[in-house]
């Protein structure tokens, strides 16, 4: 979500992206959310939904850490902040649908209900971290 509400202004404002080159750039991160639910389907089979996100997890944090660590040390290319998101992405995607099935499980009447708190849950966290972001961005 933070990506999503933040990368326009720091790719374009920040680090001067066209915008007709943002597009794709954005893509490639969801092109990682694709590729990570894939992933998911096929290691939920094999090594089940708790180890899935786990791994998914370990990913996410590498893309996570990657994210804050290189603009905290002064690097701030475009391909530093595509590339840890692709990680995130990718991690995000393994993690998110098989947390959502983990998380319903124990409500199997009331899924719709289930899975629709954990949403709301999602939303103002997300909203929350993208105003943090932009408005420390704008104090560099």
């Amino acid at each position: 979500m933070t990506y999503v509400s933040s990368s326009s202004f720091i790719l374009i404002e920040l680090l001067d992206v066209p915008v007709t080159v943002y597009g794709l750039l954005f893509s490639i991160s969801a092109f990682g959310t694709l590729i990570g639910s894939l992933i998911a389907a096929k290691l939920n089979s094999r090594i089940g939904s708790v180890s899935t996100v786990w791994y998914g997890t370990l990913v996410l944090v590498v893309g996570g850490i990657s994210i804050a660590v290189f603009p905290w040390l002064g690097v701030d290319s475009i391909i530093i902040i595509v590339g840890p998101m692709f990680l995130f992405a990718l991690g995000n995607g393994i993690v998110m649908p098989t947390a959502m099935s983990l998380a319903i499980m124990p409500f199997p009447k009331m899924a719709g209900s289930a899975a629709a708190w954990v949403g709301c849950c999602q939303a103002p966290l997300g909203a929350l971290c993208g105003y943090i972001v932009r408005t420390q961005v704008l104090f560099l």
